[in-house]
């Protein structure tokens, strides 16, 4: 084939000329083998660099191009490194670059290891070693950068030393490597730091360089972080990197964006810090909707993010729940609010953030307003009623996507979220069959699909809604017995009902106890322990409190409420290290081991006589 120049090539693979012969697999040559690079120096570097652009023609051979502008630069850099002017500044920097740009190569065609070794050597010759530190080791290679300094010899070559220190960071990253990949991002955000100083002597293609090179610094510095397991510099990177993609108009992943934007939603939640928490996912959903189309994929990241939002508002819930509990135990009487908040007590209580001393951080481009609200303990029911319904429209959201078809876990999950939202504000009623109503709509959430699940597939899943179905009837229980309590204010509840519930309650802690044992044999992993314990104690208080008129029957819950105690106990003092936070509901079993057999002699005496 004849020999073609560089120019008319890249005029006819720009203009995808017809003319081009075509190439089979027994022909092993391509048109770019054919090229001819002419010109300057700096002319065949960029000659280079395009042909490593250039997409392969062989899609079995993709680094067939990358091949190509490698022997160009190797050539350049012999040249260079022959020169009788080897050692003027400019020629120095023209092979700092070189080397820099053949450690791109050997990146991008993954040999990491030359790779490294090209960008070493591009900092030892572009950096200004009177500027810095020099090794105390006399003895390093080639193969060790040999001077701290962050300051080139000519400014306008930063944008390659920079670079390098970020691909050596990358690399030794996706070694694991995390405190070495640290080291060399570091040095790379050192060198744009130093840069923002004295911008006005850098042009401006190296300026929006080193611009787009720091946002890569800052996304690989809060991976880094993240596996050392540094949360706030890690958080902070993060936001960097999204805030860096925001402003810089450059291309980027919308979902990875909006998944980080959760991420960071999740790190400020477990630091307290709603107000910023919901920041993040309202910066999600702007994104997301500012070019929403519909797609399956965009779908599923609105899901995400409501799903996100309710776990927020569950969050707050809870930790309002803690409170009131920790620092207003006066309100509370039989586990439950039965006083109001006082009139006169008006005061805004600031929840109290983790992270002091932590910088908060609000996209500055991004249309978000802030509710105050967002900032204080709910304290009234009217106060978790708005939280409630927040986090309520939230998970209903993500259930529309979140079917039980085809995301099983995901929507039970969401469902046990919702379930949890409604036994926190639960807390807060203050009005009794109110209370109960809302435990009723926990179960319609929950109890049906006790019965739908496979066993051999969700054991796990089956075990956590018995459970929770199990001690919401129980919770009802106990609610319709304070209404008993409280005549002059409530309805009696017939023994009737209060049995019905019972024997619910008493039908799932069975099936969540039988849940335990496949084949025959018992196993009770360590993390399910504590609720195994309970499922028993409650076994034992639900058989007590049967009314019966028939005495032998009273008998014979009796027995077998006595039978779940002294398994309480036995189970406890087998496992005392695990259950070591349940000694208060051990007491209890023990007396009622004392107790029972002597109620259920009285019984017996009573029938002998």
């Amino acid at each position: 084939m004849p020999q073609e120049s560089f120019q008319s090539f890249l005029e006819r693979i720009q203009s995808k000329d017809p003319t081009m012969e075509p190439h089979h697999e027994e022909h092993p040559q391509t048109c770019m083998e054919n090229l001819v690079v002419q010109g300057s120096v700096p002319e065949r570097i960029q000659q280079a660099v395009m042909i490593g652009k250039t997409p392969s023609e062989f899609e079995e051979k993709p680094y067939k191009n990358l091949y190509k502008s490698r022997e160009v630069l190797e050539s350049v850099m012999n040249e260079l490194m022959q020169h009788e002017e080897k050692t003027s500044l400019d020629n120095e920097m023209l092979l700092g670059k070189v080397f820099h740009l053949l450690g791109v190569n050997y990146y991008d065609t993954d040999e990491f290891s030359n790779a490294e070794r090209f960008f070493i050597k591009s900092i030892n010759t572009l950096g200004d070693e009177t500027k810095g530190t020099s090794s105390q080791n006399d003895d390093l290679s080639e193969d060790r950068i040999k001077n701290d300094t962050i300051i080139p010899k000519d400014i306008n070559f930063i944008h390659y030393m920079n670079e390098s220190y970020y691909y050596l960071g990358a690399i030794w990253t996706n070694r694991s490597e995390y405190h070495t990949a640290l080291k060399y991002l570091m040095k790379s955000e050192e060198i744009y730091n130093y840069f923002k100083l004295n911008e006005a002597n850098v042009d401006p293609s190296t300026k929006q360089d080193l611009e787009n090179d720091y946002t890569l610094t800052a996304y690989y510095l809060a991976q880094v972080y993240t596996h050392l397991k540094d949360g706030d510099q890690a958080s902070r990177y993060c936001f960097l990197t999204l805030q860096r993609q925001l402003n810089s108009g450059l291309e980027y992943s919308k979902s990875e964006w909006i998944e980080n934007s959760i991420q960071l939603s999740s790190f400020f939640l477990e630091k307290l810090d709603y107000k910023t928490a919901i920041h993040f996912i309202k910066a999600a959903e702007y994104i997301l909707m500012k070019t929403f189309t519909e797609t399956e994929e965009e779908k599923e990241l609105m899901a995400k993010i409501s799903m996100a939002k309710g776990k927020l508002f569950l969050d707050k819930l809870e930790y309002s729940k803690e409170w009131v509990e920790q620092y207003e135990p006066s309100r509370i009487q039989h586990g439950q609010i039965l006083t109001p908040l006082p009139s006169d007590s008006g005061e805004k209580i600031l929840i109290e953030k983790t992270n002091t001393g932590f910088s908060t951080f609000y996209f500055d481009n991004i249309p978000i307003e802030h509710n105050e609200t967002d900032s204080y303990v709910c304290r009234s029911f009217s106060e978790a009623l708005e939280v409630f319904k927040d986090g309520k429209k939230a998970f209903e959201k993500a259930l529309e996507y979140y079917v039980i078809d085809g995301f099983v876990s995901d929507h039970i999950s969401l469902l046990q979220d919702l379930s949890s939202l409604y036994r926190c504000v639960i807390f807060f009623e203050e009005n009794l069959d109110r209370k109960v109503a809302m435990h009723e709509r926990r179960l319609d959430l929950l109890e049906k699909n006790t019965g739908e699940l496979n066993v051999a597939y969700y054991r796990d899943l089956l075990k956590q809604l018995c459970f929770e179905v199990a001690e919401t009837y129980v919770s009802i229980f106990e609610l319709l017995s304070l209404k008993n309590k409280l005549k002059d204010l409530y309805k009696e509840v017939s023994f009737k009902k209060l049995n019905s519930i019972i024997t619910k309650s008493l039908s799932f802690l069975t099936k969540f106890i039988g849940l335990f044992t496949d084949k025959g044999v018992l196993n009770v992993e360590p993390e399910n322990k504590p609720a195994f314990f309970r499922a028993h104690l409650l076994l034992g208080r639900m058989y007590y409190n049967f009314i019966s008129s028939d005495p032998l029957q009273t008998i014979d819950y009796m027995r077998k409420s006595l039978h779940a105690y002294e398994f309480c106990v036995k189970f406890y003092n087998s496992n005392v290290e695990i259950l070591e936070r349940v000694q208060a509901e051990m007491d209890l079993a023990k007396q009622m081991c004392t107790l029972l057999p002597m109620k259920i002699s009285e019984i017996n005496s009573l029938l002998r006589q």
